[in-house]
């Protein structure tokens, strides 16, 4: 309802009422996945920790599911599960907490967390978190000595070269 009043007076000069009707939105702003943490070191046990965070726009409880699927780099499943979530109307932000593990990365690259199979609510945005796992690097160092052997008090002058070398491990 709209009412318009004579400043001077403070009297109803109009009067307007319309029916209004607000339907229900199940909306997401945003699902935000994370990885924790986000550089691991191939072949070594890391403990890992999975995370979604919802940015809610719904104007009413909402119950969704979904997939989630840590991808190896060559796109197979690394770790994957399904999740329930219920938001009150006011839960605007929220964070929780996918899987808790342990890991053994056996291949460099990036390893990829999205959602799928989204049932309940539309979203607008999904950002994919991920692990980084660098290549396996090793050094070779190669040395060399010009003259080899050395006579004391001589005073002869010595070359030495020293070469290190980072090399793919993989």
């Amino acid at each position: 309802m709209v009412q318009a009043f004579d400043g001077a007076t403070d009297n109803l000069v109009a009067e307007r009422s319309v029916a209004v009707n607000v339907q229900e939105t199940r909306r997401l702003r945003s699902l935000t996945t994370r990885a924790k943490p986000g550089y691991a070191i191939i072949q070594r046990d890391t403990d890992v920790e999975l995370t979604v965070d919802i940015h809610n726009a719904s104007n009413t409880d909402v119950d969704f599911s979904f997939t989630f699927t840590l991808r190896h780099p060559d796109g197979r499943e690394a770790v994957s599960g399904s999740q329930s979530v219920s938001l009150l109307v006011g839960q605007v932000n929220r964070e929780v907490l996918l899987q808790t593990f342990s890991h053994s990365f056996d291949a460099s690259g990036d390893y990829v967390l999205e959602i799928t199979d989204l049932n309940g609510v539309v979203t607008e945005e999904q950002i994919l978190g991920l692990i980084f796992v660098p290549p396996a690097i090793r050094l070779e160092v190669h040395q060399g000595l010009n003259p080899t052997e050395v006579v004391p008090l001589e005073g002869i002058s010595v070359d030495s070269r020293i070469e290190i070398k980072g090399v793919d491990g993989e």
